[in-house]
């Protein structure tokens, strides 16, 4: 982590500064992984924005102070808040894809289906 260098430059939503910057330890839901769980806490904006900015060193999470433009700070703040406070849904755990299905066609060449 670099001190005053932009941790995303021109992203401007709360959910994708969250992804970049905050889910590889708090887990995308803000369930928890190596950091603190975010999701249904009642965190306070103030506390969280504070944390962000100076960090907490006992437990590992590094500042960011001058990582994110103001619109960015509040943003995310807004987007952890929303987290915390169970008004902002976490991403699902998967997306809806249709099924793929393999078919075999007789090739006279290749003997099996899907094999080496």
């Amino acid at each position: 982590q670099l001190p005053n260098v932009s941790r995303a430059p021109g992203v401007e939503d709360g959910a994708e500064l969250y992804d970049i910057a905050c889910s590889a330890c708090h887990g995308t839901k803000g369930e928890g992984l190596f950091g603190a769980q975010l999701a249904e806490t009642s965190l306070k904006p103030s506390k969280i924005k504070s944390t962000i900015n100076r960090g907490r060193e006992r437990s590992g999470m590094p500042p960011f102070k001058g990582q994110f433009s103001d619109a960015q700070l509040e943003a995310l703040v807004n987007f952890v808040a929303g987290l915390a406070n169970g008004t902002v849904q976490p991403p699902p755990d998967s997306y809806p894809l249709e099924t793929g299905v393999l078919k075999c066609t007789t090739n006279a060449t290749l003997v099996t289906c899907g094999g080496n």
